[in-house]
């Protein structure tokens, strides 16, 4: 009853806010679970609407999450989608559920300017500010500004720029940018 309400090939949008804490002492401070609060979430929303699929969209670099630095092997790195996550929680959720259900990850090989460069090939360019992609996130900023120098938003702005899309951020969507230096 749910899909017939929408439009076909419409996105339903449901804005979920989940906090680790308050803002100045999170309670968590890894995160090992985020893929599982996400799949649990799409898995809660595909199951009202009668669907036994889930969608991650993450490209092939940031789902393997290869380790650079001693510290980020084993438990201590976070694989949020990679291959192994995903077909273990596809698993969990056929055992909870009593029939058969499937995750999947389209993007996994492809690289984040290829994923981005989607955005633009379906004039959905304004989505991008709305995104945040930083690995600082016990540092991020309440109103939503990323470090700029990690790893992931190293890579996000290099794949806008890339996909001809480094016009789409917002002034001073990083606390650090690459080009100009700290934003003061």
């Amino acid at each position: 009853e749910a899909v017939e309400r929408l439009a076909p090939g419409s996105v339903l949008y449901l804005p979920i806010w989940v906090r680790k804490g308050s803002d100045q002492t999170p309670l968590e401070h890894t995160q090992r679970l985020r893929s599982f609060l996400f799949a649990a979430l799409g898995i809660t929303v595909a199951r009202l609407f009668d669907q036994r699929r889930l969608l991650f969209f993450e490209n092939g670099i940031t789902s393997f999450n290869l380790p650079v630095a001693e510290h980020v092997i084993g438990t201590r790195a976070s694989r949020t989608t990679h291959p192994r996550t995903l077909k273990g929680m596809e698993r969990l959720v056929e055992l909870l559920l009593e029939q058969p259900f499937k995750i999947d990850n389209p993007y996994l090989w492809q690289t984040k300017a290829q994923v981005v460069g989607r955005l633009r090939s379906r004039e959905c360019e304004s989505l991008v500010s709305k995104t945040t992609s930083c690995a600082q996130v016990r540092q991020l900023s309440i109103d939503g500004r990323q470090c700029g120098v990690c790893s992931q938003c190293v890579e996000r702005r290099f794949a806008l720029l890339a996909a001809d899309m480094g016009d789409t951020e917002l002034p001073h969507t990083y606390s650090v940018d690459l080009f100009d230096g700290p934003y003061v």
